[in-house]
Formats: structure tokens, C-alpha cells, sequence
């Protein structure tokens, strides 16, 4: 049996405001390592890792930063690797860059912010990663099998069939004290045009259904005896 060990891909801009690998750490006991693509251009060997999680950042899925194109060359050699992965928000918005192709990612006409409702299609109540979850759940949101969707994103949960690869869109891992904070630091830190859409499309109501350890369960349990 491969010993757990998390290889967290820390893709924020500025983890001082925006902290993810803390986020989907916190309380948790985990051996892990965390790699940010935007601070180095060194590669870690991919195969000393059982698992790994694509965290969310501030960027633009459709920019051209030279740390983008690393983090796409990463997921890629975790794919190849058979390393089990999961991507929130930009991540699973990078994993269709890399793994489908750059015209499958685009600026959404429906962003969503605060906390949304996501409904699990069949696929998603049968996938090992949902086994447990409530159907439907409520996680803090901040913005190709698919598993599961909200009123304005048909693919809000999706899994590749390149090999145990899993995409949400939200955040599972922010708490309600947390996501509360980042909408108000987002409202008064981005451009005004920025800060109008996050309020014209805001769902301000926490209900968060709080389903991350076993998330974190069911994604670490993969590739481990007797769980697919």
C-alpha cells in the first residue's frame, strides 16, 4: 500500500490574503507538501506523491503568465503518473485547460458568489468521491463527466476519464467565517466594475453543508486496497 502524502499545488497570488493551502489543511493530519508554480520553476517529482489537490487563486483561467503553462506541464505529468487528483475553482478550471484544451475554458456570463446549492446528477451519487455526501450540498463559491451542477454552471463537479481526476468548482474547503471575509475583502479590494459584479451576483446567505473531511476522505481513500 503507497503511504499517503499530499502534494498541495498552491496556486493563489497573494497567500497572505488569500491562504488555500492553510485552508485545506487546518485541523487536518496530513503529510503533505505544498508547491507554488508562480515562485519556482523547479518541477517535484510527481511520483513520490499518492495524491494531489489544485487549490483556487485570483487569477484569470485565460491568461498567458508563464506559471500557468508550468501548472498545466504539472497536471499533466500527475495524470501521466496515475497520481489521483483534485482541483477547486482555478484548479479544476486548470485541469480542463490541460487536459482538454484551452478552448474549453472561458469568462463565465453567470458568475456566483457566497453559497450555492449543488445537485448531484447520477453519475455524482455513484462516484467514490461523493460516497456519503448529501445530495444536494451547500459550499462557499467564489466565481467532463459531470457530476453535479448549480442554476448557473452545468458542470459544476466534473470527473475526466483520463484516470481518477476530479473537478469542483466551489470551495468546500472555506469555512462560513472564512468566505464571508473573502467576499468582503474581494468587494474592497477589486476595480469597481469588479466589485459590482460580485454584488449583482452574490448569494449572501451561509448554508454551508460543511463537507469536507469527507471530501478529504473519499479523495485520499482512492487508490488505496479494496477502494476505486
Amino acid at each position: 500500500m503507497r503511504t499517503t502524502r499530499l502534494l498541495i499545488v498552491d496556486l493563489s497570488l497573494a497567500p497572505g490574503s488569500y491562504p488555500p493551502v492553510e485552508h485545506w489543511t487546518h485541523g487536518r493530519q496530513l503529510a503533505f507538501d505544498s508547491f507554488r508554480p508562480l515562485d519556482t520553476l523547479e518541477m517535484p517529482e510527481v511520483r513520490q506523491y499518492s495524491h494531489a489537490i489544485l487549490t483556487g487563486s485570483e487569477a484569470s483561467i485565460t491568461g498567458d503568465d508563464p506559471w500557468i503553462t508550468r501548472a498545466e506541464e504539472l497536471v499533466v505529468a500527475l495524470v501521466r503518473a496515475g497520481i489521483p487528483l483534485l482541483g477547486s475553482c482555478f484548479g479544476h478550471q486548470l485541469l480542463v485547460r490541460a487536459l482538454s484544451g484551452r478552448p474549453y475554458v472561458r469568462a463565465s456570463s453567470t458568475p456566483e458568489f457566497g453559497w450555492l446549492s449543488v445537485r448531484q446528477n447520477l453519475d455524482g451519487v455513484h462516484d467514490p468521491l461523493c460516497r456519503g455526501i448529501p445530495n444536494p450540498f451547500r459550499p462557499f463559491s467564489a466565481h467532463w463527466v459531470s457530476l453535479g451542477a448549480t442554476p448557473g454552471c452545468r458542470h459544476a463537479m466534473i470527473r475526466f476519464r483520463h484516470g481518477p481526476v476530479w473537478g469542483l468548482q466551489h470551495h468546500p474547503e472555506i469555512s462560513v467565517a472564512e468566505g464571508q471575509r473573502l467576499l468582503s475583502l474581494f468587494q474592497e479590494t477589486m476595480p469597481p466594475d469588479r466589485a459590482v459584479l460580485i454584488r449583482e451576483n452574490l448569494f449572501p446567505e451561509p448554508q454551508d453543508t460543511r463537507i469536507t473531511d469527507l471530501l478529504m476522505a473519499n479523495f485520499l481513500s482512492v487508490g488505496q486496497p479494496g477502494r476505486t
